[in-house]
């Protein structure tokens, strides 16, 4: 039977040992973001998002191709724009991150987001259907834990990111989480955050 299944997976181009999953991930730098993505994808990597995925982790859709990403029915992205401590170490927007995030996104992506009030200081969330027409789901049944209404690409060697959780419970802990994250940096200017 595990056969079957690596046969399955290596007929549709998904790499057992190359596998990052995404299970519950509140964003930060956005340069940090970008930097990790880049190197995903650079490496060949594929992604299963399995979780949340907010703010500067969205960054996943804009760096790495659609078809090396592949999403759970728990994978919720987080969009708003992107904010730098300003001189007095207040938060502030920041318009050219927020327009740089913005031309990074794939088009469908914009779309979205344009129809869904657009990037701004509250969450928007994709999930569920609307998420399943944009990105494939992941292949049913594979997760490690055997758990069937879970899914991940392969078993060995998968690199986890972030910290584990389930989606729809957490928002407003993840939410209370990047504003005390946020509290918990010096205020400087070290860059744009999403």
């Amino acid at each position: 039977m595990r056969s079957s299944i690596l046969i399955l997976i290596w007929l549709m181009g998904v790499s057992p040992a190359l596998a990052e999953r995404i299970p519950d991930d509140a964003g930060g730098l956005i340069d940090t973001y970008v930097q990790r993505f880049s190197r995903v994808r650079d490496a060949g990597e594929q992604i299963v998002v399995d979780g949340q995925c907010l703010s500067a982790c969205t960054l996943v859709l804009a760096l790495v191709p659609r078809e090396r990403i592949c999403i759970t029915p728990n994978a919720v992205f987080g969009f708003h724009s992107a904010w730098s401590y300003d001189a007095q170490g207040g938060e502030g927007l920041n318009h050219e991150a927020t327009q740089s995030l913005w031309n990074m996104y794939p088009a469908r992506i914009r779309q979205w987001i344009r129809a869904n009030g657009g990037l701004h200081q509250k969450l928007i969330y994709l999930r569920g259907r609307q998420l399943a027409s944009l990105y494939p789901v992941c292949l049913p049944g594979l997760d490690r834990g055997g758990q069937p209404e879970r899914a991940r690409t392969a078993r060995p060697r998968v690199r986890y990111a972030g910290r584990a959780g389930h989606a729809l419970t957490a928002v407003r802990t993840t939410l209370k989480r990047e504003h005390a994250a946020a509290s918990a940096y010096p205020r400087s200017n070290d860059g744009p955050h999403n």
